[in-house]
């Protein structure tokens, strides 16, 4: 649970350093706006910069929801407030929601529940603000793995 915190703290630091040199990087064009500041390109550096999502960790979040539920995890509210404000920050970027579903089993039920865990978290995201026009999602079969609550989750990105 720690690990995952940190991992969390970590995106979210590099996600406020991009945004504040993106901030430094606007602020130095208007206020050096001029015919000469106007005819030079910015530093490569700077545009290298620019992208507020460089440097997160793909997939951002992961949920794990209860076995055939799609109801949130209680415990993702939060996490799910601070992607959502971490999303409206990155302006630029879209929003991926993968989910899964474990290989074995009814193919269509278990896509169907994946769809509704997806549709659970847009929904979650756009009561938080995200537009829907920059939400995407998909469902797929997880590769096979030991943890068959790991195999119906849903993951979260910034693209």
């Amino acid at each position: 649970m720690a690990r995952a915190e940190s991992r969390k703290n970590v995106a979210f630091a590099v996600l406020a350093v991009a945004l504040l040199l993106v901030a430094g990087i606007t602020a130095r064009r208007i206020v050096g706006k001029g015919p000469a500041a106007a005819a030079t390109p910015p530093p490569a550096a700077a545009v290298a910069t620019a992208d507020p999502t460089a440097g997160l960790p793909t997939p951002v979040e992961r949920l794990l929801f209860q076995a055939d539920s799609d109801h949130l995890p209680t415990n993702s509210l939060d996490m799910l407030a601070r992607f959502a404000d971490a999303a409206r920050a990155a302006s630029g970027a879209m929003v991926e929601i993968s989910a899964f579903y474990p290989p074995g089993g009814d193919a269509v039920q278990n896509a169907d529940l994946a769809q509704r865990r997806a549709q659970a978290v847009r929904h979650a995201l756009e009561a938080n603000g995200v537009t829907a026009t920059r939400i995407r999602t998909g469902v797929g079969a997880a590769p096979a793995v030991d943890d068959a609550r790991a195999a119906g989750r849903v993951e979260l990105a910034l693209r």
